[in-house]
C-alpha cells in the first residue's frame, strides 16, 4: 500500500524543491521576474527557465534594470564582501559583434539601452566571454560579459 503513495510523495517533493528555487517578483512596469536562488551556468540557467515556460531576463530601459537590481539585491542579499553576478537573457555567438536578447535576438545597444560597467563589453581578460551577467561591483547593477560556463544567479522572467 505505501509503495503506491512512493511516486505521489517523490513528484511532490520535486515540485516543492523546484519551487523553493526561485523567489517570484513583480516589477513596477507589472513584467514578472522571478530571481534563482542556486546557482548554475549560463546554459543550465536558460534550461532551467525553458522548462518552466520562461526565458531568461532581458532589461530593454533604466528604469527596468533600477528595478530588477532592486529586486535582485533584496532577494539575494549580497555582503559587501562577496561580488555578485546574476545571469542575464544576453548572449553574443563568437562570429557576431553585438549582445543579442535571447528572448527576441534584438540586438543589446545603446540606442534601445545598455547598462555596461566601464570598459565592457570586454571579451575579458581570459577571452571567450560570450554571456551578459549584471554585475553587483556596484550599486547601479552594471553589466559584464563573462564566460558561459560559470556559475551565477539567474533571472528568468515570462515569455511574450
Amino acid at each position: 500500500m505505501a509503495l503506491k503513495f512512493l511516486p505521489v510523495l517523490l513528484l511532490s517533493c520535486f515540485a516543492m524543491s523546484t519551487a523553493l528555487q526561485v523567489t517570484e517578483k513583480e516589477l513596477s512596469d507589472g513584467k514578472k521576474i522571478f530571481i534563482s536562488k542556486v546557482e548554475l551556468n549560463w546554459f543550465e540557467a536558460l534550461d532551467f527557465c525553458i522548462h518552466r515556460d520562461l526565458t531568461l531576463l532581458s532589461i530593454k530601459s533604466a528604469k527596468e534594470n533600477e528595478d530588477v537590481t532592486k529586486a535582485i539585491r533584496a532577494e539575494l542579499n549580497f555582503d559587501s564582501k562577496k561580488l555578485a553576478h546574476v545571469w542575464t537573457g544576453g548572449i553574443r555567438h563568437s562570429q557576431d559583434k553585438y549582445f543579442r536578447w535571447i528572448n527576441d535576438g534584438t540586438k543589446v545597444v545603446k540606442r534601445v539601452y545598455t547598462n555596461w560597467f566601464t570598459g565592457e563589453p570586454n571579451n575579458g581578460y581570459w577571452k571567450d566571454e560570450f554571456c551578459l551577467e549584471i554585475y553587483y561591483k556596484t550599486k547601479e547593477g552594471k553589466w559584464n560579459d563573462d564566460k558561459c560556463h560559470v556559475k551565477h544567479h539567474f533571472v528568468c522572467q515570462e515569455k511574450k
